[in-house]
């Protein structure tokens, strides 16, 4: 996750060259090496993003500045595009699929850093804003501002867009997630060589022994169609340590980090003769460790097995919690119970307001507990509750007599809102299943019930003033239909690991038959980036306001259900009245596996 100002500190020593754009009727010169790119995905992902947020030229705010995820998805197939018409290669794109232990506090510190952002962003903006193009005064004021990328979080499911429109492009067979960190694979000796250029991010490339040259995306340009030579500014990290009379740049690394204010000539003075203090060694060996042999081999994978083959395509987040089933399968059986971390994307939604994720909790819980089904396992996901980041343990369903009906009533419900659509799209009839399973958990939660002015603000598109309560229903629905997602990812992974296994369903028919089951409504799920629009924003159902109506008299069986004042003020009163009726009582530290499908089967 980088040495601060390492990368700023060795631009001087950094090399300019110039690529032409090829016309597209001449090839490269016979015997000519063509430059590969090998590509920090994550890092991709995210320079994608800030040029897409800079670009937008009418926004009033940074919520209406967000691109959506299908513009994301278009945006980086085209930059690469673009990218190879300078006579280069997209040789290979990592991904991070298993983030280590070591690096949890800088995630808490990343995910407490996007809380803030948002709890700012609110105060700022306490009625967020109108969904139309903005006046000029209002776009110039926001330009001019302290930053578009730097007022809210980046989108919640970026990476995971990102990387499925690349495994759906040209680039599917060269994009992969990996078992590690995705600079660990790219400074691999044995997939780059010297003339492949490493595009990253990240500084850490520039302390792994990467034997081609890197390039810092803050280097390059988005816009490239116009472009007929581009500049590059590459680091030879060999180059560089030769130029300094140092083996390589580690040591010269670890001094910056251990002292961020040290000048660069005492790093290299320094790095020269090391003469490390016992405490220092210590020191030096935990930073060390995550660029060394160990670590690279922590990136290796079997890409022949149906195993391994689903895994490289997974969502990094669910990756993880896949790469810890995986060890934990492969580690001696014990009776000892093993908490196994799931870092939920940050979400923007009302930080006033309990997390979006929570009415999604037991979806999940449906992929946990397939999951670690008969191990002695305790799930916690780190989230935000109310204004702070903390874990919130699960309780698992523990036997298959208990999940097997849970299963069936989801398909069960699906099936039953997948008749009532009728000849809806994918999309229409998943983001309506996603808005009735919401409908039934806010009702069995005893959450506040949105307005059907609200829903049909989100979910019909209908004009109306843009609330943080709408921003909230539409995070909920978000997280719930990805919740929907890390539930068919689970699915594929264990069906795929027992048909390479076929001794393990051998006792387990009616569980195999049920999982296929639920994944083949899963199937349809479509892509993130037609399924999800901007974080916040409109989920359109495309299906008549009559049919919807229809739909949802179950929730609003009477015209005195439906409050016809503002949403906020409805949804406050709402809970301060609960507040006077209930009495108070600590936060629940665990939330229940209980079935929430019920109600929809009504």
């Amino acid at each position: 996750m980088g040495v601060p100002r390492l990368t700023a500190l060795l631009r001087p020593y950094a090399t300019s060259i110039e690529w032409k754009r090829q016309d597209g009727r001449s090839s490269t010169a016979a015997g000519a090496i063509v430059p590969g790119l090998i590509i920090d995905g994550p890092a991709l992902a995210y320079f994608i993003y800030h040029q897409c947020v800079c670009s937008e030229p009418f926004s009033a705010n940074a919520l209406e500045a967000l691109p959506s995820y299908a513009r994301l998805a278009e945006a980086v197939v085209v930059w690469l595009n673009e990218f190879e018409d300078f006579g280069v290669r997209v040789k290979h794109i990592y991904f991070d699929g298993k983030l280590p232990a070591s690096k949890r506090d800088v995630r808490l510190e990343r995910l407490g850093k996007s809380l803030d952002q948002v709890r700012k962003f609110r105060i700022l903006h306490p009625e967020v804003a109108p969904q139309r193009p903005a006046t000029r005064a209002s776009a110039r004021e926001f330009q001019t501002s302290s930053g578009q990328t730097r007022a809210l979080p980046a989108s919640p499911f970026l990476v995971p867009a990102v990387l499925e429109a690349l495994l759906a492009s040209k680039y599917g067979d060269v994009t992969e997630v990996v078992p590690c960190e995705a600079d660990l694979k790219c400074a691999d000796p044995e997939i780059s060589t010297s003339d492949d250029y490493t595009l990253t991010g990240d500084s850490d490339l520039l302390v792994h022994k990467v034997p081609g040259r890197v390039v810092m995306f803050n280097d390059l340009a988005l816009q490239l169609e116009d472009k007929k030579v581009l500049e590059i500014l590459y680091y030879d990290p060999k180059g560089i340590a030769k130029r300094f009379n140092v083996h390589d740049l580690l040591y010269v690394a670890y001094f910056l980090k251990d002292d961020p204010h040290m000048p660069l000539t005492e790093c290299i003075s320094r790095a020269q003769i090391p003469g490390l203090t016992s405490e220092e060694s210590t020191r030096f060996w935990h930073f060390s460790i995550e660029y060394g042999v160990r670590a690279a081999t922590m990136c290796s994978t079997d890409t022949e097995s149906a195993l391994s083959r689903i895994c490289a395509e997974l969502d990094p987040r669910i990756s993880e919690m896949i790469q810890d089933w995986i060890q934990l399968r492969r580690s001696a059986q014990s009776s000892e119970e093993v908490t196994q971390y799931m870092y939920l994307s940050f979400l923007i939604d009302d930080p006033t307001r309990a997390s979006a994720w929570r009415p999604s909790t037991s979806i999940r819980n449906m992929a946990y507990s397939i999951l670690f089904l008969g191990q002695t396992v305790k799930i916690s996901e780190v989230d935000r509750r109310g204004l702070r980041i903390t874990e919130t343990p699960i309780v698992l369903i523990t036997s298959q007599s208990e999940l097997e009906p849970v299963l069936k009533q989801f398909i069960d419900s699906y099936t039953r809102i997948e008749s009532a659509i009728g000849q809806a799209s994918d999309v229409s009839r998943w983001r309506a299943f996603a808005l009735f399973m919401a409908l039934a958990l806010f009702r069995d939660d005893d959450t506040s019930f949105p307005s059907k002015q609200k829903i049909e603000r989100v979910f019909l598109g209908k004009q109306g003033q843009h609330t943080w309560s709408q921003v909230h229903l539409a995070a909920q629905v978000e997280a719930l239909l990805y919740s929907i997602r890390i539930l068919r990812q689970v699915l594929e992974t264990v069906l795929a690991d027992r048909q390479s296994s076929p001794r393990q369903i051998s006792d387990a028919s009616n569980e195999g038959n049920t999982y296929e089951a639920l994944l083949e409504c899963l199937k349809s799920l479509p892509a993130l980036s037609e399924l999800l629009t901007t974080p916040g924003g409109l989920l359109p159902i495309g299906i008549p306001e009559e049919q919807l109506a229809s739909e949802m008299q179950v929730f609003y069986p009477t015209p005195e259900d439906t409050p016809a004042a503002d949403d906020d003020l409805v949804e406050t009163k709402q809970r301060k009245k609960r507040k006077k009726t209930t009495t108070m009582q600590p936060a629940p530290k665990t939330l229940d596996k209980g079935n929430m499908f019920s109600v929809l089967g009504e």
